[in-house]
């Protein structure tokens, strides 16, 4: 790629810089430096346009299996790049087939033909196994999208597909009927606060067996350990909680959780661009843009950023669900509903905790639903707005029944955490992440969690289908 106007002016060690570049032509990659081309999430977009891309890669990444998997998929001469880890993998070795691992070479004996100054890559049959086609060049309309590395279960996303908003409802694009998701929030999934723990696929899928449509990926983004301080490992977490539940057919919800998200709008401008290449033509996938605005964020600041960055999502040909935060911790929904983004496929955040939480925010829903606005309350409890303290069963029900009356897709808040226990965790400290869960594994918080999800007034295909903050700015912890 000499002289190609990609790599003019390019910093090959700044990893934004050369992962913008790579979602336009992973041939980038071969000028990278050491740095990008260890970072597995720009090697990831660049092979799932190309396996060739591989060729360029950093031992890190060639060690990740869920990367070697994209590239072997496409095209089985890719294991001459493979690291020694996932030679051993039996999803890996299912995908070579015949192809013998020889332990005294990096990689399978398979001698690919070098690319010609034409860009032919040579014969099909001079290699081993049938050549696949290639998920998507640069020049190709198609979109690359982070396919699940195993066949996906059959589930509400297989019923419903992808979710398009119609007035004030979600609806299933394959049916055309309304739908109502139930399901529960990670913890924040910052370094180090506890929530790390419930990000493997083992974790997941106790999550999923109890029954959840959906589930929430809090990617924290300023405070300690967040996005902007560890970016690497926060993404890499969130991307095993994506995969599983895409893998077991849950809708998953990828969270921007920032209270002052107009203070890094070109990284969440980034970071959602990213996502859309990844994801744009995954049903499984829902984009949550701005978690919870607070102090000065007023509905036209958050309105203007929001439509930037959705502007951003949408360029890349990604039509996903998104959801919009709303002012004062994303409980001003009717304010919101008095001009709504300029969008045709965006819901509005409303979260409540119940015990801090009465009429007075319900009445703001209603005048959002009476203004036609469409309501995701993608965070909730029956606790207060710190996280804590009682669970508030009257004013929960009274939630509930709102819930229920307007057919509301509805998250509790949260799962757990091994750092710290709070009363709207799901399950107390001590218990295993990864399940199995009985009864006296669950807090007053996760038992209301529990009921919701089995209710009979939900979606009869779906139901059971398994065995803040305050109105001022007074909130602490919580989402």
């Amino acid at each position: 790629m000499q002289n190609n106007l990609f790599t003019q002016g390019l910093d090959i060690h700044n990893h934004d810089q050369v992962l913008d570049l790579v979602s336009q032509d992973w041939r980038v990659l071969e000028h990278a430096g050491g740095g990008p081309k260890n970072d597995d999430n720009i090697v990831w977009l660049a092979v799932l346009q190309d396996w060739r891309a591989l060729e360029f890669a950093g031992d890190g990444p060639r060690n990740n299996t869920e990367i070697v998997l994209a590239a072997l998929e496409q095209d089985i001469r890719a294991a001459q790049y493979i690291g020694n880890g996932p030679r051993y993998d039996q999803r890996v070795i299912d995908l070579l087939g015949p192809v013998q691992i020889n332990d005294n070479v990096q990689g399978p004996v398979i001698t690919p033909p070098r690319d010609d100054e034409s860009g032919n890559t040579g014969a099909a049959e001079d290699h081993q196994g049938p050549a696949r086609p290639v998920v998507a060049t640069p020049s190709s309309d198609v979109r690359p999208v982070a396919a699940p590395t195993q066949v996906a279960e059959k589930g509400i996303v297989d019923i419903h597909g992808r979710l398009q908003v119609q007035g004030s409802k979600i609806t299933s694009s394959k049916t055309g009927a309304p739908v109502s998701l139930y399901g529960i929030s990670h913890f924040w999934i910052n370094e180090g606060w506890g929530g790390e723990r419930f990000c493997t696929e083992a974790s997941v899928n106790a999550m999923c067996d109890l029954g959840v449509d959906v589930l929430r990926v809090p990617v924290g983004v300023q405070e300690g350990g967040g996005y902007l301080h560890n970016r690497d490992s926060v993404r890499a977490r969130m991307n095993s909680v994506v995969s599983a539940a895409i893998n077991k057919g849950k809708y998953v919800i990828i969270d921007w959780h920032s209270h002052k998200a107009t203070d890094n709008e070109p990284e969440a401008i980034a970071f959602f661009k990213e996502m859309a290449v990844l994801y744009g033509q995954c049903p499984n996938v829902i984009f949550e843009i701005y978690n919870e605005p607070v102090g000065g964020e007023t509905w036209p600041k958050i309105k203007g950023y929001s439509e930037r960055v959705l502007a951003a999502i949408r360029q890349q040909g990604a039509d996903n669900l998104v959801i919009a935060g709303t002012p004062t911790w994303s409980q001003d929904v009717d304010v919101a509903s008095q001009s709504p983004l300029n969008d045709t496929n965006v819901a509005y955040a409303l979260h409540f905790y119940a015990g801090t939480h009465h009429d007075h925010i319900r009445n703001k829903a209603r005048t959002a639903i009476a203004n036609d606005l469409p309501l995701f309350i993608s965070e909730c409890g029956g606790v207060s707005c710190t996280g804590d303290g009682a669970f508030d069963h009257v004013q929960w029900q009274a939630w509930v029944d709102l819930i229920e009356e307007h057919g509301l897709s509805t998250i509790g808040w949260h799962m757990g955490n091994t750092g710290k226990f709070e009363t709207s965790s799901a399950i107390f400290q001590h218990v295993n992440p990864e399940g199995p869960w009985n009864d006296e594994h669950f807090t007053e918080s996760g038992r209301a969690f529990r009921a919701l999800l089995q209710s009979p007034r939900r979606q009869p295909e779906l139901a059971d289908t398994s065995s803040d903050h305050s109105v001022s700015t007074t909130h602490t912890l919580g989402g």
